[in-house]
């Protein structure tokens, strides 16, 4: 074979070559472009939701304050401490009574508190456990098993059935935003406590809400769309300039 047919053949593969690596820069530019409209656009529809879920309230804790007991027992007092509650019964015995009817605390009258690791309610409203994650051994009808508990002379447990965190509401400091009741046993006769939800303020580094901002425009909002913006025109130019396709004064890379 002559040297000139040899020259050809080299100067004919190179096109080829050139494809291929055109090719696999579109696939790598068509992969950084759909990363990219993902790592953006994700948060920005995240931020939409959770916007949307707090546009017409504020993020707000509260404090329980009792109502009645009923049948009216006198001595008994039911408060909170951030999202425990906080039962004084000087001188009573108390059983908390759980979801199935079990009884889950319990505290004497020399004010000795005491927990049954037998209740399911203990793991599911006072661990707040998955109900999964109850054990094999906490089961309605289980015989009570008793455990002693911290108690400095009163009953202080966190009980899912009272939810004293992550109001959304409009509500001022001060104002009753809803209720709660509770099953209780005290000197062995069943009574129900009932209270009130007092509003107790909100943390405002824990939200954004859009008329929290003084321009009305969520700075977030704009990060998205410029990130949007970014990305479709990062693929549009590189399809447009892609080297694939032959131009004027060029042969075709595509070798018939």
């Amino acid at each position: 074979m002559s040297s000139k047919i040899k020259d050809a053949l080299a100067n004919r593969s190179k096109p080829r070559s050139t494809h291929r690596e055109a090719g696999r820069i579109r696939r790598a530019a068509s992969l950084f472009s759909l990363a990219f409209l993902a790592f953006t656009a994700v948060p920005y529809v995240l931020m939409l939701a959770t916007e949307t879920a707090f546009a017409h309230g504020q993020h707000i804790d509260a404090r329980a304050e009792l109502r009645s007991v009923d049948p009216a027992v006198s001595g008994i007092e039911i408060t909170s401490q951030g999202a425990q509650l906080v039962l004084n019964a000087p001188g009573k015995s108390v059983v908390i009574v759980g979801e199935n009817g079990d009884e889950m605390l319990r505290i004497d009258a020399a004010g000795k508190a005491e927990a049954n690791v037998n209740s399911a309610s203990y793991y599911t409203l006072v661990l707040a456990y998955p109900q999964e994650k109850v054990p094999d051994t906490a089961f309605k009808g289980a015989a009570d098993d008793w455990k002693q508990v911290p108690s400095e002379g009163q009953l202080i447990w966190f009980d899912g059935r009272v939810d004293l965190a992550n109001f959304i509401t409009t509500a001022d400091e001060g104002t009753d935003v809803g209720d709660w009741t509770l099953p209780l046993r005290i000197d062995g006769v069943d009574v129900s406590a009932s209270g009130d939800l007092i509003a107790t303020g909100y943390d405002p580094a824990l939200l954004a809400t859009p008329d929290a901002s003084s321009s009305g425009v969520n700075p977030l909002v704009l990060a998205g769309i410029g990130g949007l913006a970014v990305t479709a025109a990062f693929m549009f130019v590189t399809r447009r300039k892609s080297p694939l396709k032959g131009t004027k004064g060029t042969a075709n890379p595509r070798i018939k």
